[in-house]
């Protein structure tokens, strides 16, 4: 059964890797081959381990068995290994946004206000970024991201609303256009 697992964990693994491959994070055939060498397989056992904590009279009754099965039914552990993985992922798709997305974002603002507005170009870029992180990895884990979305749109909104302000201002006080 173990070797049956392994072989099922193997293409799991590159299956998963070639999809971040295409995000520009997967790893090499090596690096995945000595993953799957290195994983710890283990039998859970999710319905016993539920049967004890909610019988709790039994497991009361029953405090040595019930302490053994909660032991060995690995629930424990692979929660652990889960919220790890949870938060590896979580972290490598920030530092994504933080090297790649977000400086990108930034510098087509930077180049727009050199122009009379903040054009729909950068805010369909803006949206297009944060829906592409919307969408991401980590709605695979239950995260979603709709609240900076829509503080980024509202934020993109107001920047646009400002600059549009101090370009009407020029033009309507500016001394520089009076003159001509």
């Amino acid at each position: 059964a173990v070797n049956d697992t392994r072989q099922t964990w193997r293409h799991v693994l590159i299956n998963e890797n070639s999809k971040l491959r295409d995000e520009g994070l997967g790893k090499t055939d090596e690096e995945v081959e000595e993953i799957v060498r290195k994983t710890e397989i283990r039998n859970i056992y999710p319905m016993l381990h539920a049967s004890f904590i909610s019988n709790t009279e039994y497991a009361q009754e029953h405090a040595e068995q019930t302490e053994r099965v909660l032991r060995l039914s690995n629930m424990y552990w692979l929660t652990g290994v889960l919220a790890a993985r949870n938060r590896e992922m979580l972290v490598r798709q920030l530092q994504v946004f933080v090297d790649t997305s977000f400086p990108q974002l930034l510098e087509k603002v930077l180049a727009s206000q050199k122009h009379e507005a903040v054009s729909e170009d950068t805010n369909a870029t803006a949206v297009r970024f944060l829906r592409a992180a919307k969408v991401g990895r980590y709605e695979r884990f239950g995260r979603h991201l709709d609240p900076l979305v829509k503080d980024t749109i509202d934020l993109m909104g107001a920047c646009r609303a400002k600059l549009h302000q101090q370009i009407q201002d020029f033009f309507d006080d500016g001394e520089q256009v009076a003159t001509f």
